[in-house]
């Protein structure tokens, strides 16, 4: 990360799967931590994904562990957004900075009349609650195209790159 940033002459930023046996371990954050001090990473640096299953498992204990992450600087996401719990209630009230929208409903966009009333809705109920809306699993110009004209902020998926090894990413900065 240090060395994508630097070559980008910005801060760069990673984002980062946690599992639910990785959150509930004791030690998690400090650990987390020491990891990012040892490799000259600020926080801010690095977002934290979980889903929304992940949520519910021990929720006050989840609930506050990711309180002391987001206050330390992390950015938290939900990622595959509607495809678990989707309890609108949980989003005015755990500590997350971004909403990714779930690829199942990206996938057929702009054709799918359902997926559009739904994507567009989420987009905007996010974007009204303050948070940053990611939409995973952009394939098609088409899908991009809509997604920006409703105000996503960020587009991800296999139109604008597949998985790559770091050596080639690094080429493309």
């Amino acid at each position: 990360m240090s060395r994508w940033s630097e070559l980008a002459g910005s801060k760069r930023r990673v984002s980062v799967n946690i599992s639910s046996l990785q959150l509930q371990q004791p030690h998690f954050v400090a650990q987390l931590e020491k990891i990012l001090r040892a490799e000259h990473i600020h926080p801010d640096q690095f977002q934290l994904e979980i889903t929304e299953n992940i949520l519910m498992e021990k929720r006050k204990e989840n609930v506050a562990k990711l309180n002391v992450l987001q206050k330390k600087g992390f950015r938290i996401a939900i990622d595959d957004f509607g495809t678990g719990y989707s309890s609108l209630s949980y989003l005015k009230t755990f500590p997350i900075d971004v909403l990714k929208v779930d690829k199942s409903f990206i996938k057929d966009l702009p054709e799918d009349e359902a997926d559009k009333a739904i994507v567009k809705a989420t987009i905007r109920l996010g974007t009204d609650l303050g948070l940053e809306m990611v939409a995973e699993g952009v394939e098609s110009m088409e899908a991009a195209a809509y997604l920006r004209a409703i105000g996503c902020h960020v587009l991800q998926g296999f139109y604008f790159a597949k998985p790559m090894p770091f050596n080639q990413l690094l080429k493309s900065v």
